[in-house]
């Protein structure tokens, strides 16, 4: 009987240190990025890298990613001429995508601007000899996923891959003058993926939480021998 009131009460006690273990849940958060880097109209390719989830630290229950994309282009004008030049950006065409190791797409993002969109143009001036302008504009977009299952690609060692595709293109125009321009498109991405899981749970924290018991069951034994 003695032996029975023992195994009950260690029975207990490792189904409550099994129990806390279990409830606990744990985030590990990686950041990756690519860029900036200049793109153009024949298309860009990247990839932003983050590492897998260690199994061994326990099971992988959930993946939240946010992305975060930029393109962000430049238009520069020098006038050579000897006398006023019109200087024109007439329109702006970006198309960034990113998608997930599984190959789905995470994110597409299209901005057209200026005569692209519906306006005349997207900056215009007039330069005097020697003179210079510079224009920029900054388009963002961002998203973000969770997933649930198919987490396989997630796991493991080494690195997984975010597929990063970019294409741009401006067009600018000036009279008929001697002109130095500068047209070019910078695409940045950063990815933030966070793993969700339920750590493997330690020997030791059982052996500690078992050892704290033990005066519980010293207690029952002895009750029962009263008894």
């Amino acid at each position: 009987m003695r032996a029975g009131i023992w195994l009950a009460v260690l029975a207990v006690v490792i189904g409550f240190s099994l129990t806390g273990a279990q409830a606990a849940t744990s985030v590990l958060t990686y950041t990756g990025e690519v860029g900036p880097a200049v793109t153009g109209a024949d298309g860009t390719f990247a990839s932003v890298v983050i590492p897998r989830f260690d199994t061994s630290l326990g099971q992988l229950t959930g993946v939240s990613i946010a992305v975060s994309a930029d393109l962000d282009p430049v238009v520069s004008f020098t006038n050579n001429a000897p006398g006023n030049e019109p200087f024109t950006w007439d329109w702006f065409h970006g198309e960034l995508t990113v998608s997930a190791p599984t190959g789905s797409v995470l994110l597409d993002f299209l901005k057209e601007a200026g005569t692209e969109n519906g306006r005349p143009y997207i900056a215009s001036t007039t330069l005097g000899h020697s003179g210079s302008v510079t224009w920029t504009e900054t388009y963002t977009d961002t998203t973000t996923a969770a997933l649930t299952s198919d987490l396989g690609a997630f796991m493991g060692a080494g690195d997984v891959s975010f597929p990063v595709w970019a294409e741009t293109s401006n067009e600018v125009s000036y009279g008929g003058g001697n002109a130095t321009t500068n047209v070019y498109t910078n695409a940045h991405v950063s990815i933030t993926v966070s793993y969700d899981y339920m750590p493997t749970p330690e020997l030791g924290s059982f052996a500690l939480m078992g050892l704290s018991m033990l005066p519980i069951a010293g207690a029952v034994v002895r009750r029962r021998r009263k008894r």
